[in-house]
């Protein structure tokens, strides 16, 4: 699924795919949503100090204030809000000065900050979603 969904990783080996996500699930940053026995959704955040630490994806740091979302990728519409609450839940527990949701938009790779609140609010409000 996630092959399929989050171009970056399209030509990764099984083993590179893997690494990656290990990297991440050791750091407690690796969301997945699993429905009716599949992967319905992957999600990996990090913590940020300043927007500049973005193109690292090595960098985080639960003292800043930027939840970067590194990837979401749904094919249903239910793992979207399951990711962003499990987001939730990580930032009010290991990083609760978390006040900006950043990303990478991926057709131009340009980077967007938005207030975390806000962001939330639509998501969980079924108001942003992600293709799925």
């Amino acid at each position: 699924m996630l092959k399929r969904k989050w171009p970056t990783c399209r030509r990764w080996t099984r083993e590179q795919l893997i690494n990656f996500l290990a990297f991440f699930n050791e750091k407690r940053q690796l969301g997945i949503v699993v429905d009716d026995g599949r992967c319905v959704g992957v999600g990996i955040v990090r913590i940020l100090k300043d927007e500049n630490e973005a193109n690292d994806p090595r960098l985080t740091d639960n003292s800043g204030h930027i939840a970067w979302v590194e990837i979401v990728a749904t094919t249903k519409p239910m793992a979207v809000q399951t990711l962003f609450l499990g987001m939730l839940r990580f930032c009010k527990m290991n990083a609760p000065n978390v006040t900006l949701l950043g990303g990478r938009h991926t057709p131009t790779g340009a980077h967007r900050l938005y207030p975390f609140d806000r962001y939330f609010n639509l998501v969980t409000n079924k108001r942003i979603s992600y293709g799925w």
